[in-house]
């Protein structure tokens, strides 16, 4: 018991939706049973109320149908035709009615417990668990606080309940002794006036009773889904993975987006650098009659120091000429993202470095 209340004690973060929903998916959720009954009870009083008689009137009709066929049905042989004929015929004169008064009861059960849970399909609360069989695992949820709490809001309801009960039958007693002289009739009215009355008293201070058990259910469902703080940190890490390998990751990725960008150097127009610790690619192709491709020259590639120089290296082993800019590489390299156009505000400086290296193309190409 000691350790159950340490235990509790370290419950001291709440659930993460993750927990919730493993709950949720478990079956454990926060329903109260009295609160359902409560509602359906309801329900069917008022289904009576007001499908009763057309349902008593069903019966009747079909009780005066038996005895007008009794004699010939007596005598007569049964084939399966005839008994299903019966059968068809009891549904059509009493189906409606029936369902008209036991339609309204199940439509409130449902609700009531859509109305607290939502709809669930929980595959793991009907699954075969042989734990649940081991008496040695359930003498203790006999006397936990769960237990405890249930079987006094128990004994509290039936008290109240029954208080309610007596107090109404007392109040009504007057009313069935004053037709005692009297016929059978007013004697069943006055009995079914007062057993309705009952009937609505002891349902209603149901209903109340249990709107707190809603509560309680809730506030001890919370509590039960509680987690330690080491629990909260297990679980993040599970779901969001382990920081080592997230790094290894990101690293990996970084590497064959380097090695991609490295491909595109070749096809660079000009390599924009700081001297040393900056370089740029930038693409600026053009087509046969002399036309730029793009709307904007493009960032391929970037990098500083160790990065710089292979960006520079690959560039001179494919021919891209280098140019000097240390304020351009530096903006370059701070404000575009590798595949972005450069902004509007770079046009200028890149168009002199573009006009630059296409001159000394041409002359080259003309020497």
């Amino acid at each position: 018991m000691a350790e159950g209340n340490e235990d509790r004690d370290q419950r001291t973060e709440e659930a993460t939706p993750r927990r919730k929903q493993d709950a949720r998916n478990s079956g454990k959720v926060a329903y109260s049973q009295e609160f359902g009954a409560a509602i359906t009870g309801l329900a069917g009083m008022a289904a009576l109320l007001l499908g009763g008689p057309r349902l008593v009137e069903a019966l009747g009709q079909l009780t005066g149908r038996f005895v007008q066929r009794l004699p010939e049905t007596a005598v007569g042989d049964w084939m399966p035709a005839d008994v299903l004929a019966l059968v068809l015929e009891c549904l059509a004169v009493v189906g409606f009615a029936l369902v008209a008064v036991v339609g309204p009861i199940l439509a409130a059960a449902a609700f009531a417990a859509w109305g607290q849970v939502g709809f669930v399909i929980a595959g793991e609360a009907v699954g075969i668990n042989p734990s649940r069989l081991d008496p040695s695992s359930n003498v203790g949820k006999l006397f936990s606080l769960r237990s405890l709490n249930k079987v006094g809001f128990g004994f509290l309801h039936i008290a109240i309940i029954g208080s309610v009960g007596s107090f109404v039958l007392w109040r009504g007693m007057p009313s069935i002794i004053a037709t005692a002289g009297e016929d059978v009739g007013p004697f069943l009215v006055a009995l079914g006036k007062l057993a309705w009355k009952l009937g609505l008293w002891v349902l209603g201070c149901g209903l109340a009773l249990s709107l707190g058990d809603v509560f309680f259910q809730r506030w001890q469902h919370t509590r039960d889904l509680r987690m330690t703080k080491d629990e909260v940190k297990r679980e993040h890490k599970s779901t969001e993975g382990d920081p080592r390998i997230k790094a290894r990751i990101r690293q990996v990725q970084r590497e064959v987006s380097r090695r991609r960008m490295m491909q595109d150097v070749p096809k660079a127009t000009v390599v924009v650098t700081n001297p040393t610790h900056v370089a740029v690619a930038l693409s600026y192709p053009r087509n046969d009659a002399g036309e730029p491709t793009f709307a904007a020259p493009r960032v391929v590639a970037k990098g500083f120091d160790e990065i710089a120089q292979r960006i520079k290296t690959v560039a001179l082993e494919s021919g891209v000429p280098l140019h000097e800019n240390v304020q351009l590489a530096r903006a370059l390299h701070r404000r575009v993202e590798i595949g972005a156009e450069i902004p509007d505000d770079l046009y200028t400086a890149v168009a002199e470095v573009l006009n630059y290296v296409y001159r000394v193309q041409e002359v080259a190409r003309a020497s």
